[in-house]
């Protein structure tokens, strides 16, 4: 082979594998205080630096910090059975899904975590995490899957939110408690997602499951490790629509703790600047990264008559510079 092509190949292979990892602390090493126990509503899970819960759901943080203590959140040994990491001392634990014998849900987790940067429009990503089934869990499914989303909307509830992840495993119900099962897949972002949020996206027991065995609870408990996600590189425009990227559209700023000012910051993942004209076209304030709030004043510190103005920036697009432009109420 020309060693050429071989030097290619080479720097090829080492920047995938030095590529950065979108997900904080993807195996769970890292603690604001060691974890002593999974009691209900007890707020553990926070203690998993970068992550957090999106609904009432209790998921667990397990770590090898914990080997002394009370043992119901240490590793291997733990509330729910025997695992070894898949890599490093920790790992989280869910309920994919926990129901009584006549079919109601008792409950749903999910595990949730801001990106460590917003994702770019029409790029190609690559998730992956490894998942075991607790040994103490009674049903394995299957339909685990990966949400990328804009905002994070808490919501207060314990069961499934009715959500279309962009990566869902498609394989029989994952029932092996000795070892890691992969799930993973490539997605298209529209641009801009920066929660990831981790569960089971359905609400109906005995359709994707496997039943193992008697026990207490009637669920699937699974523990999850090595989560990760990385730039696959940028869509091509002939084979990618143009995705929607949403920009706020009203502003009061009355200090009133709702909508006071835009803040611009994850805009600039993709562009440099976002520029506010009025209904004249002209200039009032120019965002950046260094100063991405707009409060509804001018340049000059002045405040801004009530109406209508417009924003417009630039963002590329494969081999293109694709522009997107709107309108801004400001109300007083």
């Amino acid at each position: 082979m020309n060693r050429f092509y071989i030097y290619i190949i080479f720097f090829w292979c080492i920047n995938a594998y030095t590529q950065q990892n979108l997900v904080p602390n993807g195996s769970f090493e890292e603690y604001s205080e060691c974890p002593t126990g999974n009691e209900l509503n007890n707020g553990q899970f926070e203690r998993a630096i970068g992550w957090f819960r999106p609904t009432n759901s209790t998921p667990d943080f397990y770590h090898q910090c914990n080997n002394n203590g009370s043992g119901t959140v240490g590793i291997p040994n733990n509330f729910w059975g025997y695992q070894e990491p898949l890599h490093g001392d920790g790992y989280a634990g869910f309920g994919a899904i926990e129901w009584s014998d006549e079919g109601q849900i008792y409950g749903v987790e999910y595990l949730r975590s801001k990106l460590k940067t917003p994702l770019k429009p029409f790029m190609k990503y690559h998730f992956s995490m490894y998942i075991s089934l607790c040994d103490y869990s009674t049903y394995g499914v299957g339909e685990i899957g990966a949400l990328f989303t804009v905002e994070n909307v808490f919501t207060p509830t314990f069961f499934a939110l009715d959500e279309s992840p962009q990566i869902v495993y498609n394989g029989t119900p994952i029932i092996d408690t000795n070892n890691w099962t992969k799930i993973e897949g490539d997605f298209i972002a529209d641009g801009l997602e920066e929660y990831l949020t981790i569960g089971y996206f359905r609400d109906t027991p005995y359709m994707d499951t496997i039943k193992l065995q008697e026990g207490f609870y009637l669920g699937a408990f699974y523990y999850v490790d090595s989560i990760s996600l990385h730039e696959v590189g940028v869509v091509s425009g002939e084979s990618c629509e143009a995705a929607e990227i949403a920009f706020p559209n009203i502003i009061t700023p009355n200090s009133d703790n709702s909508n006071d000012f835009i803040d611009a910051s994850k805009y600039f993942a993709i562009t440099d600047e976002i520029v506010i004209l009025n209904r004249w076209g002209n200039v009032i304030r120019i965002l950046t990264e260094e100063q991405p709030i707009w409060d509804g004043t001018t340049r000059n510190g002045k405040d801004c008559t009530e109406g209508v103005y417009f924003y417009k920036f630039q963002y590329d697009w494969s081999d293109k510079i694709k522009e997107k432009s709107g309108f801004i109420h400001l109300v007083r």
